[in-house]
């Protein structure tokens, strides 16, 4: 019986120490970097028994298991210098097991390379290939490296090997500097099967070749088959810059090979591309170069990124690039649902988007979404597509529902949309249906032979359906302010200047030569900005419910109002449904910086109301309610992330009221990076 009692303990005694070691939890409790003294006996503890970061990583990495470690709020630097090595011996902190880790906040606990930017000689952190690691609640700022680049210097903040996940996360001032090969990923580094970022920005990292050549990616890169996954989450004020000879590209995301990105509630804003050759993809180029690729965004937006001049420069897609290789096979499928891509500015094609199909496929769809005031570019100011240079096996398809183009320039051709399709046997066919193009502008220098304020066809196939094209201008001596060129009408569009423009196809119920009577561009509802029609307007009501796509195919406008709204449809992307003697209710959520908020529910009650209505903020934190009823209301917000003193207040509606305002309470980690969430 003893024996057997003995031989009992024994077995639980070994079975609770391989759990402890298989998930073991180290707590951080100096801010020194020091080694652990033995790595793999359970216990976290330097030569003077102190628990350091580099300790704790040291010893999960010894141990088996999903091990966890908490960092209390501090500056943690790099003080031991051991480049290039990947066993956590000094230099970067280097993980090679599953592991969290854990800070007290993005705003308190800093990981770092150099207590100053510009001075380390090595990135923060490296995920190893095997492993899977959750960082959370830190900032990981001032990696660096300068000189020859090679595969193991690649990412300046970041380097991710295997399946890394940042929560609460900020990757910021961290620099590549290439003397020599291609530097990759400032920011963040990927070439691992899976990146994840979570409520984390990544901003102000800086990638530079120095001389000849390109550089890829200033906040993000990854160049091996990845799935990418950003939510909630800015890729925003970063740079990529080629001195001499070469390209900029992607200065916010870089994308190649196969992927499949997924970018929810996010923002790709203020990135800088600059190059003597010029820049690809500022905001974000996706490069599909070795087979089937997919790049989806909801409720995004893709904003101010600029490509600067050096030189004589090509900047194609200073918003979003997307490109497919002669050695593409498959296709590349994009989806833009419920995205702005805004005030982007260039000096060549496809200022705002350029989507150029060499080779394999492209599908590309623009849903619910508006393209706007992007300038600069000599051809498609808005949007170019494109196969110059492609396979004739090349295809691409091209659809535009429920969108809207709007103040968008080009200094010769396609103030809003351009399409060219030089490889004759190849196919691009672009799909308008309720799309409203307005206020675009070709603004020649007087050329004078060339035109298309709102779109220009060069070749390939336009069908246009259902849609509004109007108010858009060329500069002296140019011709066609709407559309230059031959399209196809699948019937009910309005087009207010047919100068320069042939129709094929069904024109019976087209309305031409007639103002359409739009609104300007502003915040009507709905995560985007669009142009509503006026009282009056030979748009309202023009299309049948049952008819051409209205209430079957198309169930709601660019807004998410249902159509139709009223016994018939609207041409172009926005349904009106108002009801006499009601009113709207809008305004702005903030924060105390005066930075618009997404995704903050409002909600209107009371009244005549038989229940609560419920908006939410778009993508610069405005919200609408239309035709509401005369009343009494309490209207109230409320978010994930911000709360709001107070929270509610009463309304007496007898006329439309829409400057009914919020601002959040100070919230300590989230006010630190409100400058790139506007």
């Amino acid at each position: 019986m003893k024996t057997f009692l003995r031989t009992v303990l024994i077995v639980l005694a070994a079975f609770t120490f391989s759990a402890a070691v298989n998930a073991a939890t180290f707590v951080v409790n100096t801010t020194a970097d020091t080694v652990d003294a033995a790595p793999g006996d359970g216990v976290c503890a330097d030569a003077g028994s102190a628990c350091s970061l580099r300790a704790a990583i040291g010893e999960a990495n010894a141990l088996a298991g999903n091990d966890t470690i908490t960092i209390p709020a501090g500056d943690y630097t790099q003080t031991l210098v051991a480049a290039n090595e990947d066993a956590n011996a000094g230099g970067d902190w280097d993980i090679t097991s599953n592991i969290t880790i854990n800070g007290a906040g993005a705003a308190t606990t800093n990981l770092q390379a150099n207590a100053a930017a510009g001075a380390a000689t090595e990135r923060v952190i490296d995920v190893r290939a095997g492993s899977t690691t959750a960082i959370n609640n830190v900032t990981v700022r001032n990696g660096r490296f300068s000189g020859t680049m090679t595969a193991a210097t690649r990412g300046g903040g970041i380097q991710n090997l295997g399946s890394l996940t940042l929560n609460g996360v900020i990757v910021r001032d961290n620099q590549l500097s290439s003397t020599s090969a291609n530097p990759i990923g400032a920011g963040v580094y990927n070439a691992g099967p899976t990146l994840t970022l979570l409520n984390t920005t990544v901003t102000a990292n800086s990638n530079v070749r120095v001389t000849g050549g390109s550089a890829f990616g200033g906040g993000v890169a990854s160049i091996v088959a990845a799935a990418i996954t950003v939510t909630d989450s800015n890729i925003s004020g970063n740079s990529a810059t080629s001195q001499a000879g070469g390209f900029g590209f992607g200065a916010g995301l870089y994308l190649e090979s196969i992927f499949n990105v997924n970018a929810t509630n996010s923002h790709f804003d203020g990135n800088t591309g600059s190059g003597t050759s010029g820049t690809n993809g500022t905001g974000v180029r996706a490069l599909s170069s070795a087979g089937a690729a997919v790049f989806s965004a909801t409720n995004c937006t893709f904003s101010n990124n600029s490509g600067i001049p050096t030189g004589a420069p090509l900047h194609q897609g200073v918003g979003l690039q997307f490109f497919t290789s002669t050695a593409a096979i498959g296709t590349l499928t994009v989806t833009l649902d419920r995205v702005t891509v805004d005030g982007n500015a260039g000096n060549s094609v496809g200022v705002g988007i350029n989507a150029t199909v060499v080779g394999g496929n492209m599908n590309f769809s623009m849903l619910n979404s508006t393209l706007s005031n992007n300038r600069g570019g000599t051809n498609g100011g808005g949007m170019l597509v494109s196969n110059n240079g492609g396979l004739a096996s090349s295809t691409g398809t091209f659809n535009f529902t429920n969108s809207t183009f709007s103040g968008n320039t080009a200094t010769a051709n396609g103030g809003a949309y351009a399409v060219e399709q030089p490889v004759a046997a190849a196919t691009i066919t672009t799909n308008f249906n309720f799309a409203t193009i307005a206020n675009n502008i070709a603004n020649f220098d007087n050329l004078g032979t060339e035109g298309g304020g709102g779109i220009i066809r060069a070749s390939g196939t336009v069908n246009l359906k259902n849609s509004v094209v109007g108010d858009n201008s060329v500069g002296a001596g140019g011709t066609s302010p709407d559309i230059l060129g031959t399209v196809n009408s699948q019937d009910y569009n309005h087009v207010e200047d047919i100068t320069g423009t042939v129709f094929t196809g069904v024109t019976t119920n087209n309305v031409t030569g007639v103002d359409a009577g739009l609104g300007a561009l502003a915040p009507n509802g709905g995560p985007t900005q669009t142009h509503l029609p006026g009282a009056g307007s030979l748009v309202i009501n023009a299309i049948p419910s049952g008819t051409n796509d209205c209430g079957t195919a198309i169930t709601s406008d660019q807004r998410g109002t249902t159509r139709p709204g009223a016994g018939a449809c609207e041409k172009g992307s926005v349904e009106i449904a108002a009801v006499a003697g009601n009113f709207d209710v809008g305004g702005r959520i903030t924060t105390p910086g005066g930075s618009g908020i997404r995704n903050v529910a409002v909600i209107i009650s009371g009244g005549s109301l038989p229940q609560p209505l419920v908006a939410q903020t778009g993508s610069f934190g405005y919200f609408i309610f239309h035709d509401v009823p005369s009343g009494t209301y309490t209207l109230s917000v409320s978010g994930k992330r911000y709360t709001f003193t107070p929270s509610s207040r009463s309304i007496n509606l007898t006329s439309d009221l829409t400057n009914e305002n919020f601002t959040a309470d100070p919230t300590p980690g989230i006010i630190a990076t409100e400058s790139f969430t506007k």
